[in-house]
């Protein structure tokens, strides 16, 4: 079967099967993909086209087979979560596996890689195994615990965003200034996105403007 698909939303059962290979017949059209619970195996076949791939999966992923397959890729939208393999929460990230992983995508990237990504939304733990050692312009993330701010770190230096989203649900005053001292002072956009709905509106102006107002001053 053959034709001209340019956007597909896809699951599978169990990582049952290899998204590469399961659609190489729209390899020569695919713009757009979303996938759920599957593998990335094959290296090479190619989807020239692919500008935005957004994934979940069990574990993090060898990252590549997603640069082999996709070469041409713009924006990268990242879940991982599950019962089963490397879900990468609670304890999970600062494991030796967790380093490993990561040393792996990062040495692999030396042979080539991405140059620049427009977009990539994901969590801080995936992120950081990922490895990913290319520009991304605009770079949107989820911090679920405030000690994941120690991997961000290391992410900001691998990849320079010019704009930074960091989502969370509610920080106190001491994380609030845990994320302002790792900011860059070169981001030309920043937005912090948190619920303080458990705050009065004055307690809420002086954990976010008073604090990044005098940590940024520096």
């Amino acid at each position: 079967m053959t034709s001209k698909l340019v956007k597909v939303k896809i699951g599978f059962s169990n990582e049952w099967g290899d998204a590469i290979e399961a659609l190489a017949n729209f390899s020569s059209s695919l713009e757009q993909m979303e996938v759920s619970y599957a593998k990335f195996i094959r290296q090479d076949i190619q989807y020239a086209k692919m500008k935005h791939l957004s994934i979940v999966l069990k574990r993090v992923l060898p990252v590549v087979p997603l640069i082999r397959a996709y070469p041409n890729l713009r924006s990268l939208e990242l879940t991982v979560g599950g019962s089963n393999g490397l879900a990468f929460r609670g304890d999970r990230i600062m494991t030796m596996m967790g380093h490993r992983y990561r040393s792996i995508n990062e040495l692999s990237q030396l042979k080539g890689g991405w140059e620049v990504l427009d977009y990539v939304q994901s969590g801080i733990p995936e992120l950081y195994v990922l490895g990913l050692s290319c520009t991304i312009h605009y770079l949107d993330v989820y911090l679920s615990e405030i000690r994941e701010t120690h991997e961000l770190c290391d992410i900001l230096g691998d990849c320079h965003p010019s704009t930074l989203r960091i989502r969370a649900q509610k920080l106190d005053k001491t994380d609030i200034e845990n994320i302002a001292r790792i900011i860059p002072l070169d981001l030309d956009h920043f937005i912090l996105s948190i619920d303080l709905s458990s705050y009065s509106p004055d307690e809420a102006c002086d954990m976010l403007v008073g604090r990044f107002c005098q940590l940024f001053d520096r």
